[in-house]
């Protein structure tokens, strides 16, 4: 797990103070679905297949502050995103995603706003490829304590590569074990 020390250093440069803190275990459910488009009459109709299904739990800070709450975790290695921490920021019905990789893998800043295309750079030792977003649905509750659910639904285009639909669903609960 990352520490304190590090998110300050790395994440957040430094200079950045917290109202409150806790220790909590998220449960992450991930699907990805394929895109296809069937012939239909004289029309087409966009068909998805489930291609990836991935549940996992994980440890992770809840930090909030002024104006934000923020999570901060490392991905799993049963992911190919680990050696890479991520952080959600949460903030007027916004859900920012920054990962940053400590080896091999790229990092990324990803911005979810309903209804909302973003465009990103995801930075690979190999060089940038633009990542574009387009974000369904955004909903977030979660406490003061760090307790509650994010659902970010999204399709998401690599640059020449892949065009997939993305379901996230994290689930935070208080990490009582560990106070």
């Amino acid at each position: 797990m990352i520490t304190e020390n590090e998110i300050r250093k790395e994440i957040f440069k430094g200079d950045w103070e917290y109202n409150y803190k806790a220790e909590v275990e998220l449960k992450i459910s991930h699907k990805q679905y394929t895109q296809d488009l069937e012939a239909n009459g004289e029309g087409f109709s966009r068909t998805e297949k489930l291609e990836e299904d991935l549940e996992l739990m994980t440890e992770a800070f809840f930090y909030s502050d002024e104006n934000n709450m923020y999570l901060v975790y490392d991905e799993s290695a049963a992911t190919e995103l680990k050696d890479c921490t991520t952080l959600l920021t949460l903030n007027d019905g916004t859900v920012r995603m920054n990962r940053y990789a400590k080896e091999i893998l790229g990092s990324v800043d990803m911005e979810f706003i309903e209804g909302k295309r973003h465009i990103t750079r995801y930075h690979t030792p190999m060089g940038g490829i633009n990542l574009e977003l387009l974000t369904n649905e955004v909903k977030y509750d979660v406490n003061n304590e760090g307790e509650g659910r994010i659902i970010l639904d999204y399709n998401i285009k690599l640059e020449g590569l892949m065009s997939r639909r993305n379901k996230l669903i994290i689930e935070s609960i208080r990490n009582e074990r560990k106070k």
